[in-house]
């Protein structure tokens, strides 16, 4: 019997790319610790994505016949939201700190 293979890296929240939460169920591992279950593999164009994942005690000991629920069906989302690490914006600067930008008159 083998595991059942981790999610895609492009699945997952910013916490389970961390670390922190389960890949499977999304469970914090800040309190009861992680098991490590394998790596997540996913790519962004050429940029490579893979990331070594955790499971919490509860899904690492599932059976694999049991497989863990898809991300879609998962019923806590863990600390740091349900956003996938790769779809987080980044702050933009204010207008007049932009290169180029006239200078901020009072």
């Amino acid at each position: 019997m083998t595991a059942p293979e981790p999610p895609s890296a492009l699945d997952l929240t910013y916490a389970q790319h961390a670390g922190w939460a389960c890949c499977w169920c999304g469970k914090s591992l800040l309190g009861c610790g992680g098991v490590e279950v394998g790596i997540a593999r996913g790519s962004l164009g050429v940029h490579v994505l893979d990331v070594q994942v955790y499971a919490c005690p509860d899904c690492a000991s599932r059976p694999p016949s049991q497989a863990p629920a898809p991300a879609g069906e998962r019923k806590d989302p863990g600390r740091g939201g349900a956003t996938p690490a790769h779809a987080t914006r980044q702050p933009t600067l204010p207008a007049a700190s932009r290169i180029g930008a006239p200078p901020h008159t009072t």
